[in-house]
Order: C-alpha cells, then sequence, then structure tokens
C-alpha cells in the first residue's frame, strides 16, 4: 500500500531515533556525488549533471574532465556546490532544466568560469533526457570494451589499492 512506508530511508535519521532525538535535529549537508574527485584533481574542468548516473557514464567517455552531480534538479544550490570554487566548471542541465538552471548557475558566482552546456538545444520541447542518454545513444555506433588499463585509471582515481580487483582474462 502507497505511502504505508517510506521509501526513502536516512541513516541519520535512524540513528537520531536511536538516541531518542528527532531527525530534525541533525543537520544534514549532502556534497556533490564525486566531490572527493576534486582536490585529487584541481586543475582540471568540473562537468556537472543533475543525476549520479550521467556523470558515471559521461566520466567514462569523457575522462579528461571531472564529472560531478548534485543528486537532482533541485540539487543545484550554492551551498551544496561551494566544492566549485574558483573552478572551470560546465553544467549539463536535464533538457527540461535548462532554463532554470540558467537561472540557478548565476549564483554560483564563486567558480573561476560556470557555463551552460547548450548539448540540448535540439532536444524536443518536452524532453527529459540528460547527457547520458545522448551518450549511450551515440555510443550504440561505436563498439568499445572497457579495458584493463581503464579499470587501473578508474581504481587509482578512487583511491583503491591494485590487491582490491582480480582479473581473469
Amino acid at each position: 500500500m502507497k505511502g504505508a512506508i517510506d521509501m526513502i530511508d536516512w541513516l541519520h535519521a535512524r540513528l537520531m531515533k536511536k538516541q531518542g532525538k528527532q531527525a530534525s535535529d541533525f543537520h544534514l549537508r549532502q556534497c556533490l556525488f564525486g566531490e572527493h574527485l576534486l582536490p585529487k584533481r584541481p586543475k582540471d574542468i568540473v562537468c556537472l549533471t543533475e543525476s549520479e548516473k550521467a556523470a558515471i557514464i559521461a566520466s567514462i567517455v569523457f575522462p579528461t574532465f571531472v564529472w560531478v552531480s548534485c543528486g537532482g534538479k533541485q540539487g543545484l544550490t550554492p551551498e551544496r556546490c561551494k566544492a566549485l570554487a574558483g573552478r572551470d566548471v560546465i553544467v549539463y542541465a536535464d533538457a527540461d532544466a535548462t532554463e532554470e538552471w540558467k537561472e540557478k548557475i548565476k549564483k554560483l558566482d564563486y567558480c573561476r568560469n560556470i557555463s551552460l552546456s547548450d548539448w540540448a538545444k535540439d532536444e524536443a520541447t518536452n524532453s527529459k533526457r540528460d547527457i547520458a542518454d545522448l551518450i549511450l545513444e551515440q555510443r550504440k555506433h561505436i563498439e568499445k570494451s572497457t579495458t584493463v588499463g581503464d579499470v587501473c585509471h578508474w581504481m587509482d582515481e578512487l583511491g583503491m589499492s591494485k590487491g582490491r580487483v582480480t582479473f581473469n582474462i
């Protein structure tokens, strides 16, 4: 039955409840998905997407950029994006959010340079697609397998030790 239980559960809410406190007593500060990569690549251009899915897919295809996500259309806020201060940023809004995000990025004036990609200019008016959808559509025509080198590069970016992954070739 819809509404009988919450479909989203927060660890901090459970901890607060266990301590006899209200979840509202906890000050939740969410960060960008992929924010941990920023200090490791301080000179690289940052690309900001709405969804984590888009950031992951785009980072595989365009690894020269640091791909991060704000976790939803409403997640593009000055507070959450503070880690982008002093950085060059390209914002990839979902097709249905380009006008809204064009206004929102004006408040991110702590970035060195920030611009909104026009990737969605040819999208249908009611399109809800994101940059990942476009990448996947175009990649269907190009078959490139993931290499051991690709995996090693991703492991290095994530700070994973080489012994954590086994390759069976």
